[in-house]
């Protein structure tokens, strides 16, 4: 007594073309997608005449090709031979039958994973008698006409996938979204997957928080009249708009920031700095919390900016008073109708110099900002060996071996005509 065929299998592209090449009836292929090793068994065993049917059906469209369930070409292939591809929106599950075998399969995404090589890795089911011919009766043309012509008045199922005909204009829509935006090469996406869950990038910088880095250039009118006293520490061609211990200083909030980075990202040289994903939830938060006192800093600037920079605008006035009027530029003698110009004039003409060159308070804190961006690791920083080592070095107690011989093993390349 023979023993029954297996009913569960695998089913990948190299073993369904093998399948298309023995056909003697019928072929009928459903799918998300097709790859170039079925679709040329499928070319040459209609060349080589004797088959009564081809059925193809697709979701054809670019997603369906970005996730790795086919490939153009293969589809270009078909109807260039002549076969016709049929469009099924949003088809996940896939069967394939020739002559009378039928099976359900799992199709493989190969941007997740790479296709089952060994039956210790089934992904296909197959189909009873019974079974094969309902689904027949429902994509087969051939098989209902058969029917229809056996028993003229039974009442046929009605076709349920594969309405449409994949249109010129479907062809070339989907064609000229892939040309211009090519998929990564599956076998290096799924190495990158690998990292995702471990490691991120993080770019994190405060801006326009620093009022007290701020200077103004001292115009060049009055740059020469002489310095002393107070302000020759703030005081050079420049002059600095707080004091460096002013309670508008941003140093609190720099320091805070420098301690977050440190304690919960590493630098790595040449890379940029990363963070651990199970870190992530607590970076963000704090980051929220140094947010929150960036957003109170902000208040508080705003209130009191304006006057500390009326202070300094004044203290500058000030300084310079008494030497433009023991020397007077040759500049202040434009600014006045006539005679000498007195300590009115003197001071007005120093209160609109330093106006020229004076910031507005809103001007200073609408830059003030907290700029936080993650990035994935990319596959060309990964296949850098130093990448590793660094890793390693930045992070002594993490053990990468197990995500980086995982990266390895994502590294099997999708099936080609050669190995498929």
């Amino acid at each position: 007594m023979n023993p029954s065929p297996p009913l569960f299998s695998v089913l990948n592209n190299k073993i369904m073309a093998a399948f298309v090449a023995r056909a003697r009836e019928r072929v009928v292929y459903v799918a998300p997608g097709i790859w170039q090793p079925v679709a040329a068994a499928l070319v040459d065993r209609q060349q080589a005449g004797g088959l009564r049917e081809i059925v193809v059906s697709l979701d054809f469209n670019e997603q369906v090709l970005r996730l790795g369930y086919g490939e153009l070409t293969a589809v270009e292939s078909l109807r260039t031979a002549g076969i016709e591809v049929r469009h099924s929106p949003g088809l996940r599950t896939a069967f394939f039958v020739v002559d009378d075998t039928g099976w359900v399969f799992t199709p493989t995404a190969l941007l997740l994973e790479a296709e089952p090589h060994s039956e210790e890795t089934p992904n296909a089911l197959r189909l009873t008698p019974e079974q094969l011919r309902a689904v027949l009766m429902r994509v087969s043309p051939q098989v209902r006409s058969d029917a229809s012509a056996a028993e003229p008045s039974a009442v046929l199922p009605p076709t349920e996938i594969g309405l449409l005909a994949v249109s010129p204009e479907q062809m070339q829509g989907v064609k000229t979204g892939i040309e211009q935006a090519p998929p990564v090469a599956f076998d290096v996406a799924r190495q990158v997957r690998v990292f995702q869950p471990y490691l991120q990038y993080v770019d994190v910088e405060l801006t326009g928080a620093s009022i007290e880095k701020h200077t103004v250039t001292i115009p060049p009118s009055i740059q020469n009249l002489g310095l002393g006293g107070d302000l020759e520490g703030r005081m050079r061609t420049t002059f600095a708009l707080l004091a460096k211990d002013d309670e508008l200083s941003s140093k609190p909030l720099t320091s805070e920031l420098d301690a977050l980075r440190k304690a919960l990202t590493r630098s790595l040289p040449k890379f940029g700095r990363v963070i651990l994903k199970n870190a992530r939830s607590r970076f963000d938060q704090r980051i929220q919390e140094l947010q929150d006192k960036i957003t109170k800093h902000g208040l508080k600037v705003a209130k009191k900016l304006a006057a500390g920079l009326a202070a300094s605008r004044k203290e500058i006035v000030n300084y310079y008073l008494p030497l433009v009027e023991k020397n007077p530029p040759d500049e202040l003698y434009n600014s006045v109708l006539a005679g000498k110009p007195g300590r009115k004039e003197i001071r007005h003409w120093l209160e609109t110099q330093m106006d020229r060159v004076f910031p507005k308070a809103e001007e200073l804190i609408s830059g003030m900002e907290l700029f936080v961006d993650y990035k994935d690791v990319t596959f060309e920083t990964l296949s850098q060996p130093e990448f590793f080592a660094q890793l390693k070095q930045a992070y002594p107690d993490i053990p990468w071996d197990k995500p980086f011989s995982e990266f390895k093993a994502a590294e099997e390349k999708p099936p080609t005509p050669e190995n498929r």
